[in-house]
């Protein structure tokens, strides 16, 4: 029996080519003799599920043409999604379109810039048998010399000219505050709907990456879509700790992920914010069933327990007139050396202008605040021209520091300290206000007041920036030696002179000679 004929070195090639371009492991490891850092590392254990995942997703054969890939912060899902997959398909298909966003424009520039690295090889352009088109090479977008073209976006811009092949979303939320918004995650959900989506051709595919923020963000709507059956994503929920029997990692219960990574002081340091553990890392967001905050979000605590050392801040909201229904309401706040926030006194009363200047004039001398906040609004304005004159009376100054609002509704303006509220950062000192207080945060934004919302918003818009207070300076010990006694004779000594010369070097308090002498 005649040996086969060997396979010539080209067919080789070709062949290998093509089994690379069939399986995004041996894509990997292709691209990894080039050099480039984004495919370096061999996959841990969640990566090969989200290799299967986009596997599944370029299947013609496969019921779904969208991908939702749930995962916590740092655990490596951008570069294989983002970065491998996107070059893998751009492999496969040089001649088609991805368009890339994620929450900000720098943050799609990097992206873009990874990926275009990954073309500049030699073995990219080598499995892909095209190149970057030298004509065509600006971070936001760059395009091959078979016609595809790879376009970075920041979440809510503008996208018009062009229709994509694949859809690539990445970590559409940049801030926990900006979670907290219902106002900002409507208009992110509004700008998916009429801008990113609208893009994607008939049959296009749709990948969408993420750690989840908060229950009604993108992956959340995508999810009771799904459940309505609206919609047909596959999802991949990767929680850091294990929390279902049937874990897509094959867990026991409380096993973390990616261990060879993820230490254990950054899960107890992640952990600190029960709100943030459950959203951020377990991909599990509370559902807050359309409340502002719930009641056990607002801690209440005894006097006693307030520290000592605090920032003192003041928010003010202005009734202009004694009408009914509107209050001029000030809140006296704290911030602590750990920048939690203690609201110490709430007055709210309806007073005319006169009764307002005194009431401010008063708190400014009895505490001194850091700053006194107040919304850079019209009513400012005209209560700024009443006050300066009062002020220069009376020979002081006020710290006032007006804040921008960017005509943001009320919600949007307290989304931030809401945020502070979930992560239980916010405290109120037991008293007699507490009550009306917390009854208009529970009705919030849909009750009959928002006075002391307005000026909780203050406060939460203006911690960010607000430097926490430094610990008061330790008191030296100033007690004479102990070796020292006074008699009616004077001071006397029982000690021997060593003694005394040892204790004067650990005393701060007095000062023998190095003589020794007494």
């Amino acid at each position: 029996m005649s040996e086969p004929p060997d396979i010539s070195p080209y067919r080789k090639e070709f062949l290998e080519r093509l089994d690379v371009k069939q399986d995004m492991r041996k894509y990997r490891e292709y691209i990894s003799a080039s050099g480039h850092a984004d495919f370096e590392h061999a996959p841990a254990a969640h990566h090969e599920i989200i290799v299967d995942a986009c596997q599944r997703l370029l299947d013609p054969n496969h019921p779904s043409k969208r991908l939702l890939i749930m995962a916590p912060p740092g655990s490596a899902k951008s570069t294989y999604s983002s970065v491998q997959f996107a070059t893998w398909f751009l492999a496969q298909n040089p001649w088609m379109t991805i368009l890339c966003c994620s929450n900000t424009t720098d943050l799609a520039r990097r992206f873009n810039r990874r990926r275009k690295s990954v073309i500049e090889t030699e073995e990219w352009q080598k499995l892909s048998g095209s190149s970057l088109d030298p004509t065509n090479t600006s971070v936001d977008e760059w395009g091959t010399l078979a016609g595809g073209l790879v376009i970075a976006k920041g979440v809510g811009s503008t996208i018009t000219g062009t229709r994509s092949d694949l859809n690539i979303l990445d970590d559409p939320i940049s801030s926990f505050e900006e979670a907290n918004s219902d106002t900002q995650l409507a208009q992110q959900i509004d700008w998916y709907e009429a801008d990113y989506r609208t893009r994607l051709k008939p049959n296009g595919l749709e990948l969408m990456i993420m750690t989840r923020w908060a229950a009604k963000d993108l992956a959340g709507v995508m999810i009771e879509r799904n459940k309505r059956g609206d919609e047909d994503w596959e999802i991949v929920r990767l929680p850091m700790e294990a929390d279902v029997p049937d874990d897509p990692l094959g867990r026991a219960l409380g096993e973390p992920l990616w261990p060879e990574w993820f230490t254990p002081h950054q899960l107890r340091m992640a952990k600190k914010s029960e709100v943030k553990w459950q959203a951020m890392y377990q991909q599990t967001p509370s559902n807050e069933s359309g409340s502002w905050v719930s009641k056990d979000q607002i801690p209440i605590v005894h006097e006693g327990l307030v520290p000592k050392n605090l920032r003192i801040l003041i928010a003010m909201d202005l009734a202009m007139g004694v009408r009914k229904g509107d209050y001029t309401v000030f809140i006296v706040a704290g911030l602590s050396e750990s920048r939690d926030l203690y609201v110490l006194d709430v007055l709210r009363e309806r007073c005319s202008i006169e009764e307002t200047t005194s009431t401010l004039l008063g708190l400014n001398r009895r505490l001194k605040p850091y700053q006194v906040l107040i919304d850079n609004d019209t009513s400012a304005q005209m209560f700024a021209s009443f006050v300066t004159p009062r002020v220069r009376q009376e020979g002081t100054s006020i710290p006032i520091k007006a804040l921008p609002h960017g005509n943001r509704d009320k919600e949007d303006r307290a989304s931030n300290i809401r945020a502070y509220f979930r992560e239980g950062k916010v405290f109120l000192k037991d008293a007699a206000w507490n009550e009306v207080l917390i009854d208009e945060m529970l009705e919030f934004p849909g009750g009959g007041h928002d006075d002391q919302i307005d000026c909780l918003s203050l406060l939460g818009r203006q911690m960010g920036a607000i430097s926490a207070p430094t610990p008061p300076p330790t008191k030296i010990n100033t007690a004479p030696v102990t070796a020292l006694v006074e008699t009616e004779h004077g001071l006397e000594t029982r000690s021997t002179f060593d003694e005394l010369f040892e204790d004067n070097k650990g005393s701060r308090g007095l000062r023998l000679a190095n003589r020794r002498r007494i």
